[in-house]
């Protein structure tokens, strides 16, 4: 024991202050929560007075700190030692430097005003003989330096990354990563030191010096750095061959013990250069086509019976599927990938399961993906429900028009699967929610047949009612209004789920059964349901199909806990209502129905009450109304349906767009326009906003009933007011002839309605039109991709990535019109069980172009799905495209806002 220690000890002896171990020791025989507070705050008070009164002791400083270091680490209160760990950094002594840099380290961070004064003692220690405190000092600039330290410090940085001791250049490129990522406007200073790490000899230096060349290459990649971007550039030129060769030597190379891991000579560099080849070769075909036969050595020679191994062969499918890689290659990568799926850990099960689903995005027919389906599949039985999610999101992402019947058997199977722990519960319950709204986006999408179609939708309301959007039911119901030849083979499946045992208790099943009862009940008690075998083939009577809908009645009551909605007991008086007519000639049945709806005009809903009062009233008009009021639907016009399934683009006419409300186009972009143009002006305003809300909401709002079935009328206003000239707002979105507020009015039309007048019931019924389609029947019309047509389209960049909402934007210029480009838009949500809402999307350009915006498909971006937004900018000058952002959206109840800047398009793409 040296002399420094005995004395700390003697005077720890005589002042009665516990050592570290004594302390650590106390805690661990603390028999309760309580006994370890209260021994904690007894030892803090201590270590507060000691600071208080006897700071000058330097002696003890450093035992006090560690104590205090180690409650930090219990989660206790340690922020009244920050000072005296900035003066143990001060000391001179390396013991007290150490743990002075770790407790700065621990109990810092960048936005304290404290870490200023640790400033000096950073500049003296870069500066100091001994490595290890230089080390110590780069660790901490690192670790908790704010920007503002970092450009005071960063020349000290630059200067020890030509250091002779390769320990101090590793350690200096460990802190400049995090300078150029903390300070991306320092990075031209840290280019040409960098460069010499290429040729660098011991493998920890090359290895973070490697790391370092990455950051700058991608701010490069990013465009936002003009230096970074020629950096870029001359890596691509002059640094591949000697990657190649540093990439080649460890893969070939013997037993090497200083590097060998499991018998991989250094997987980290190997990994290191797999990174900084990815982003050289990134939308670069001749780096790619430099590196392929390299990559294809790595993957095949690699050992994927360890874990290392396997580390090193994901960097290579990542980098494989990154670059514009030869096809063959790329089916390789699938097919190790699928090898990882077979792989008994789950963590490589799992890198394997996310990685195939970003690439089946991409292409989801791709035949290499295709061909491991059965795996995908097999890995929904797995025990880990990390894997299941994963599994279940890729098996939606691969389905197609060629395979839909096998994967939605066996999607249909996994949602029917029962827990062997407790069989009268369905496992994996927070799964049900997206998988019922994709597997009905599927068959709405894919569908074979319209048989198929609505046996599926059927079978997933029995599984799985409860749990069935709205606008789900709404679009079955169109469905089978619109496929006369089915009517009685519908009605009929549908009232046999609803007698089996839970079928009542599906409110989805519930809703559509009672509005094909409604429509249909006569059919199904005549017997005219087509080729129904089995046990679904019903003739029910009269009074048995108004027990089934009384039972509805019962099961929802406003009294039970079954539903929060009265939206089944509306369903169900509707149907009544047609059933008067549709039994007219049993006098019986038709007082029976009476008396149902005439109990409910004394329910507490007013909504109930309502409905059952006024459809009282028509029960009691002349047969030929009554008959006309409660006619069966006619046939609608089938359009086409461009909802989006899995971020899937269309082939949609840009220029023929409708907005939600099925208006012109032409309209709509001009109301987008000028509603948009306000709040981009100035993003963070918080006024304009308000107003573009308010007028925003105004122009959505329109006539019921032909918002529903379309009156094919005139949808422009009777007058409108007129334009105000000279808008300032159209040097940037308009069109120059400051006819921005006439369009608007034309947006904010109304359809003959006048505003203050909703449609009564008796007005709804009169439609003949089915109940509960709002959301669902709206015109439609295509819309074009940007890559239809276009003679330039760049890939599908991410330009924002967050609480699980993609933003990716694709850009193309159409044929012959050089200034003008193209943006689509696509809001992918990754979350499973979550819907994102109230989603939208500002785009602000320089003053040089305009933009024109077209209204988002879908303001909710449901669970796993995307919806699209387009956008058409005239850029006559061809200068780079900058685009200003504003994000918007709730998730989770909670508002979320954020403005990003985006530039991230080719050089060469104007």
């Amino acid at each position: 024991m040296n002399t420094n220690n005995w004395n700390a000890s003697s005077v720890m002896v005589y002042l009665g202050v516990a050592r570290l171990k004594d302390f650590i020791r106390q805690i661990r025989n603390c028999k309760t929560l309580a006994e370890e507070r209260a021994v904690i705050s007894k030892e803090s008070a201590a270590i507060r007075t000691f600071f208080k009164e006897n700071s000058a002791n330097a002696d003890l400083r450093h035992v006090h700190v560690a104590k205090l270091l180690y409650i930090h680490m219990l989660g206790f209160q340690a922020h009244f030692g920050q000072v005296e760990s900035v003066k143990l950094v001060a000391s001179p002594r390396f013991t007290d430097k150490r743990l002075g840099y770790l407790a700065v380290m621990l109990l810092l961070d960048e936005n304290q005003e404290v870490l200023t004064l640790v400033t000096n003692s950073l500049q003296n220690d870069l500066n100091h003989p001994n490595i290890y405190v230089i080390g110590l000092a780069l660790s901490a600039l690192g670790n908790i330096a704010s920007p503002a330290m970092l450009r005071d410090l960063h020349d000290e940085v630059i200067r020890l990354l030509s250091w002779p001791n390769s320990y101090i250049r590793k350690k200096a490129a460990l802190c400049a990563i995090q300078v150029v990522k903390k300070c991306p406007e320092l990075a031209p200073s840290f280019i040409q030191p960098s460069k010499a790490f290429i040729n660098e000899r011991n493998h920890g230096a090359l290895l973070t010096g490697l790391e370092l060349i990455t950051e700058l290459c991608r701010i490069g990649l990013s465009g936002t750095d003009e230096d970074a971007a020629d950096y870029l550039d001359d890596c691509r030129r002059n640094m591949i061959a000697p990657l190649l060769r540093h990439l080649k030597g460890l893969v070939t190379a013997g037993y090497s013990p200083d590097h060998d891991v499991s018998g991989i000579t250094d997987p980290f560099l190997q990994c290191s250069v797999l990174k900084l080849l990815r982003v050289l070769g990134t939308s670069h075909p001749p780096t790619s086509e430099l590196i392929n036969d390299v990559l294809t050595q790595v993957a095949t020679s690699t050992d994927s019976t360890k874990n290392v191994g396997n580390a090193i062969l994901y960097e290579t499918v990542l980098t494989i599927l990154e670059i514009p890689a030869d096809p063959t290659l790329r089916v390789v990568a699938i097919n190790i990938l699928g090898k990882f799926l077979a792989n008994r850990d789950n963590n490589v099960r799992y890198v394997a399961l996310q990685t195939l689903n970003k690439t089946v995005l991409v292409d989801r027919s791709a035949n290499a993906i295709q061909r491991h389906r059965s795996t995908i599949l097999d890995c929904l039985r797995d025990p880990d429900i990390s894997i299941r999610k994963r599994a279940l999101e890729l098996s939606f992402a691969l389905i197609t028009p060629q395979n839909i019947r096998l994967m939605i058997r066996e999607l249909l199977n996994f949602l029917e699967t029962r827990d062997p722990d407790d069989p009268a519960q369905p496992s994996d319950s927070s799964f049900k929610p997206g998988m019922v709204t994709n597997i009905c986006n599927a068959a709405d999408k894919f569908a074979p047949n319209r048989r198929w179609h609505i046996d599926t939708i059927i079978r997933v309301m029995r599984i799985a009612g409860n749990y069935v959007r709205e606008d789900a039911v709404s679009s079955f119901v169109r469905l089978v209004a619109n496929t006369p030849e089915l009517h009685g083979y519908t009605v009929s499946r549908l009232y046999s789920a609803m007698i089996q045992d839970d079928g009542i208790k599906q409110e989805g099943l519930v809703q559509a059964g009672l509005w094909m009862l409604g429509e249909f009940g006569d059919v199904l008690v005549r017997g005219d349901v087509g080729e129904v075998v089995g046990e679904d083939a019903i003739a029910p009577s009269e009074d048995h199909v108004l027990d089934v809908i009384e039972n509805a009645l019962a099961t929802y009551a406003i009294d039970t806990s079954n539903t929060p909605t009265t939206t089944v007991k509306e369903y169900a008086l509707t149907a009544l209502a047609k059933l008067a007519v549709r039994f007219a000639d049993s006098p019986s049945i038709v007082k029976r129905i009476r008396k149902m709806v005439t109990k409910n005009e004394a329910s507490l809903d007013v909504e109930i009450q309502q409905r059952a009062s006024e459809y009282m009233h028509v029960l009691e008009l002349d047969d030929s109304i009554r008959h006309k009021v409660l006619d069966r639907i006619p046939v609608l016009e089938m359009k086409q349906d461009d909802r989006p399934v899995f971020g899937q683009p269309g082939d949609d006419d840009i220029e023929n767009m409708p907005d939600r409300n099925g208006r012109n186009s032409q309209a709509a972009v001009s109301h987008t326009n000028a509603v948009e143009s306000e709040s981009l002006l100035d993003l963070d305003a918080s006024g304009p906003n308000k107003a573009a809300d308010a007028r925003r909401k105004d122009a959505r709002a329109v006539d019921l009933l032909e918002d529903i079935f379309g009156s094919g009328g005139d949808s422009q206003p009777k007058s409108a007011p007129p334009a105000k000239p000279g808008n300032p707002l159209d040097d940037i979105l308009g069109d120059g002839s400051g006819h921005s507020d006439s369009k608007i009015a034309q947006a904010n039309g109304s359809s003959g309605r006048e505003s203050g007048g909703a449609p009564t019931l008796l007005e709804f019924l009169s439609t003949s039109s089915p109940p509960g389609t709002k959301d669902s029947i709206q015109s439609s019309q295509k819309v074009t991709s940007p890559t239809t047509g276009s003679n330039q389209t760049t890939p599908s960049i991410e330009a924002y990535n967050n609480n699980g909402l993609t933003i990716s934007l694709q850009a193309s210029k159409p044929a012959g019109q050089p200034e003008f480009v193209l943006l689509q838009a696509t809001f992918n949500n990754s979350n499973f069980d979550e819907d994102i809402t109230d989603v939208s999307l500002s785009v602000a350009v320089p003053k040089t172009q305009k933009i024109q915006i077209k209204p988002i498909e879908n303001s909710t971006v449901a669970a796993m799905c995307a919806v699209r937004q387009q956008m058409r900018i005239h850029n006559p000058q061809q200068s780079p495209l900058r685009l200003r952002l504003r994000i918007s959206y709730t998730q989770g109840g909670q508002q979320v806002q954020e403005i990003k800047d985006f530039s991230g398009f080719p050089n060469n793409f104007r």
